[in-house]
């Protein structure tokens, strides 16, 4: 049997409550191992509530304290292209809040940005019926 996957959690604010729900459900294939937030108290918090083994003040010391194998960004939505930007600089795969960026050309520009053979961005952004059908009656 594999590993779980070692997630570090970026932002631990009231999102952040949710991305842990889900991450627990699945604890044979994923476990957060730490969580970031410039707020020591929020950080604490989620770490108590759901057993995870470290904290850090910021995301650049988590990323460069913790081995690890994807990252999720719950964080404000002003800081997630910085945010993706730092863990696509070590190589990490990405789970990012919506949205990822503040428009459409700086989404495009992130995405090409950060893309590399092995890191296929992932947008957890679910389209409603009229965008996805594009004009096109639902089925």
């Amino acid at each position: 049997m594999n590993k779980p996957l070692r997630i570090g959690l970026i932002g631990a604010g009231m999102v952040s409550r949710h991305h842990l729900i889900a991450w627990a459900a699945i604890p044979d294939r994923a476990k957060v191992v730490a969580v970031a937030d410039p707020s020591p108290d929020n950080a604490a918090r989620r770490a108590s509530e759901f057993g995870i083994p470290q904290t850090y003040a910021d995301a650049a010391a988590m990323l460069a304290g913790t081995d690890l194998d994807a990252v999720d960004i719950a964080a404000p939505r002003e800081m997630h292209v910085p945010l993706v930007r730092l863990a696509a600089q070590k190589r990490l795969p990405v789970l990012c809040q919506k949205p990822l960026a503040p428009n459409l050309n700086e989404a495009i520009a992130l995405d090409a940005e950060v893309r590399k053979p092995h890191l296929e961005p992932e947008r957890n952004q679910k389209a409603r019926t009229p965008l996805r059908h594009r004009g096109k009656a639902p089925h």
